[in-house]
């Protein structure tokens, strides 16, 4: 996101949870009392300001106020809470499994697209019904979402993963390789390999680069 796109989104922010709090003229025992010809003619504006709280403080003097506030006035602190609460850290879900082998293809790109063939497969005959694939792979993507494009040597096994998929709650993300260390990892590590392993638990090779992504930890790339 730009910086300025930030900056246009807290403006609104702000505007949609700001009112003028205004006089007494049209307040009365606590409660607000709208012209009838207001009413008749402008419903919604009426209706917006009788969401307006009003100040027990009858002689107060008009003030923005900021309606996430359960006082009413607005400090820099609240204001950052109330965003906070408006976009939550999402915790990362406990490890459930991994898998490593050696894929014997020369291509890398067909390499990546046998391991989401595999990787599939695995969640297909443990009966995971909600996948979520983030892979650092555009093409393995475009893939996706467009199955003429897999070399022709590998498009029934890709027809057949892509309906394995259709019965899942599936979702596919592209993320940097940088943000993808396990992976690589276990990708790394399945060169070395003469048959494909499964752990329950997260091996030893990859449990520094597995906390960091459960405790959303960031990772950076070194130049």
């Amino acid at each position: 996101m730009e910086e300025g796109e930030g900056e246009e989104e807290e403006e609104d922010e702000v505007q949609n949870n700001t009112r003028w709090l205004i006089g007494t003229d049209y307040i009365d025992n606590g409660s607000w009392v709208l012209p009838p010809l207001l009413q008749l003619n402008l419903p919604a504006v009426c209706n917006l300001i009788c969401q307006v709280p009003i100040s027990i403080n009858p002689s107060m003097e008009d003030k923005l106020i900021w309606q996430a506030s359960s006082t009413g006035e607005l400090t820099a602190k609240q204001v950052f809470l109330f965003l906070q609460q408006a976009s939550p850290v999402v915790p990362w879900g406990h490890f459930v499994g991994a898998f490593a082998s050696n894929i014997d293809i020369p291509s890398s790109v067909a390499a990546e697209v046998m391991a989401v063939i595999t990787a599939i497969e695995l969640a297909w005959v443990r009966d995971w019904k909600h996948v979520w694939l983030e892979i650092d792979s555009s093409t393995v993507l475009d893939y996706i979402r467009t199955p003429s494009l897999v070399p022709w040597q590998l498009r029934v096994k890709w027809l057949n993963c892509l309906y394995r998929i259709s019965t899942m709650t599936f979702k596919s993300s592209h993320i940097f390789r940088e943000g993808n260390r396990v992976a690589d990892a276990l990708a790394n590590h399945g060169t070395s390999l003469s048959e494909q392993i499964w752990w329950d638990v997260p091996p030893p090779f990859i449990l520094s680069y597995y906390e960091r992504d459960f405790f959303g930890m960031p990772n950076f790339r070194l130049r």
